[in-house]
């Protein structure tokens, strides 16, 4: 060996060198081109797999992976068939492709505009966006039925509100407010609309436009006037408590309502009346019969549902002191002073059963309440 020949444990495959990174990938894959990859490689993969199975002794498993790969292509090629059956344009499930507006655009030889369905719903879209479609109709002073339709659908979060929700709701409010000098809503379309203010409040992805929700639920209770409000409010509330079970949305649509005027106190009392009176599986809501059903409820009992008794106290409370129905019903305020006293006391502090803590705090904060709180104002709902 030469003196200026490297030793042994010099050579290149030394373990104790450092051994390279493999390069980092300049391209990140994401799974729609993983999942097209494989739709685009799936006869190659049969036609592989097929050549192999030639060659592999009998008894071998390949011909479960045939199966295998065939049926995942065919399931596939079923997903892509669906999706184009259940996506078609915008325009044609609304019916605005004949609306008088893509129409007369049409027929102008000028602008050289060719009316298909794609060219037509980029032309809408852009008239949205720039604002010309809103000028156009605060300049007619009206809307096609059909253009308002596909406006209100075309902006969804998959399924949810429309991103121009907000708009939407200044616009009802708007209306309501201007009802002295032009009424837009009939009684029955308010009452609609009313619900569907009320049901938006239970969802969460709204929560940062509860001002503004809020604002748009005091103008329609607001549009009602004195004679038209007993009969709507007791639709509204009984179309409400169909919508929702018997958990703790129901506590949060009554929460919503929270103006102080006649109306609204008459809302918040009506809404849980029916919530109380689909709660018992009742056809007439008799406000004497559910307190007696609620205050019969033994809370040393260990099948007590602390959960429903909680919702049940909450609802009850605003029921008898949201409105003032019950000023001089001195009978049913004691007894529910005396039930509320009896939960606050006969709960220990040690109480590990689920939601009796919370049945023992609320009772304590509505007890203290309920002694000082005298209903307020002129609403009032008749006692039934």
């Amino acid at each position: 060996m030469k003196i200026d020949d490297p030793l042994d444990f010099e050579g290149d495959n030394d373990p104790l060198l450092t051994v390279r990174r493999p390069a980092k990938r300049k391209k990140v894959i994401e799974l729609d081109d993983l999942v097209e990859d494989y739709f685009n490689s799936g006869k190659d993969e049969l036609k592989a797999s097929a050549a192999k199975s030639k060659g592999r002794p009998k008894g071998d498993n390949s011909d479960d992976e045939d199966k295998q790969v065939r049926k995942e292509i065919d399931f596939c090629k079923f997903v892509e068939e669906c999706e184009e059956k259940k996506s078609p344009s915008g325009l044609n499930g609304t019916g605005v492709e004949n609306c008088q507006l893509l129409q007369s655009f049409c027929g102008d030889k000028q602008l050289g505009f060719d009316l298909e369905i794609e060219r037509g719903e980029g032309f809408l879209e852009g008239m949205l966006i720039n604002g010309w479609l809103l000028k156009l109709v605060l300049l007619y002073g009206s809307v096609e039925d059909s253009i308002a339709s596909w406006v209100l659908t075309k902006y969804t979060s998959d399924g949810g509100p429309p991103q121009n929700i907000t708009a939407w709701l200044r616009v009802v409010s708007a209306c309501c407010k201007i009802r002295k000098m032009h009424s837009i809503f009939s009684p029955s379309e308010a009452q609609d609309v009313l619900v569907i203010v009320i049901s938006l409040f239970l969802d969460r992805r709204l929560e940062g436009l509860l001002l503004i929700l809020g604002d748009c639920l005091n103008s329609l209770i607001s549009y009602f006037n004195t004679s038209e409000w007993e009969s709507s409010c007791l639709m509204v509330a009984e179309s409400i408590s169909k919508r929702v079970n018997m958990d703790l949305n129901c506590l949060r649509l009554v929460d919503c309502i929270t103006g102080t005027n006649d109306h609204s106190k008459f809302l918040r009392s009506e809404l849980a009346l029916q919530l109380l009176k689909n709660s018992f599986g009742l056809k007439v809501a008799n406000v004497e019969r559910i307190l007696k059903s609620v205050t019969s409820i033994n809370v040393k009992e260990k099948e007590c549902n602390f959960f429903v008794l909680y919702m049940h106290i909450v609802l009850v409370d605003n029921l008898l002191f949201s409105s003032d129905a019950f000023r001089n019903k001195t009978a049913i305020i004691d007894a529910w002073r005396n039930f509320l006293r009896n939960c606050s006391t006969q709960i220990g502090c040690t109480d590990w059963r689920f939601y009796a803590s919370k049945v023992r705090n609320k009772a304590s904060y509505l007890l203290q309440g309920a002694m000082l709180k005298r209903p307020a104002g002129s609403g009032s709902i008749p006692a039934k």
